[in-house]
C-alpha cells in the first residue's frame, strides 16, 4: 500500500485521531504503518516511542522503539492474551493506536 492509499484509507475511517504538524513525523508514522501493519505510539511531551508486537510465528516479538530510529525486539513465549494485556496498558498510559 503507498503512502497516498493510506491517508485515503485514514480519511474514509474518519477525521484521524492524531493530527501532527510536524511532516517528519507523519512520514515516519506512515512508514510504522507500512511496516508493522498496526503500531501505538506515545509523542507526548516529545517522546515519539512506539511499540507493537507479531504474534505470527508462534512466538510473540515484541519490537518498539523511538519514531525514526532503529527498532529493537524481543521474542519471548508470552501467550497472545499476555500480549494484548501489555498493549492495552500501554494505551493506558497515553500510547495511541496507529493503523486498521
Amino acid at each position: 500500500m503507498t503512502e497516498q492509499e493510506i491517508i485515503s484509507k485514514v480519511f474514509e475511517m474518519g477525521e484521524p485521531k492524531l493530527i501532527y504538524k510536524d511532516k517528519k513525523i507523519v512520514k515516519e508514522i506512515l512508514d510504522l504503518i507500512l511496516k508493522y501493519d498496526w503500531a501505538i505510539v506515545n509523542i507526548e511531551e516529545g517522546h515519539y516511542k512506539f511499540w507493537t508486537f507479531d504474534g505470527s510465528h508462534g512466538s510473540i516479538v515484541y519490537i518498539w522503539g523511538k519514531i525514526g530510529g532503529t527498532p529493537q525486539s524481543k521474542e519471548t513465549s508470552d501467550a497472545l492474551w499476555e500480549a494484548n494485556d501489555k498493549r492495552y496498558k500501554k494505551i493506558q498510559k497515553g500510547y495511541t493506536k496507529i493503523g486498521w
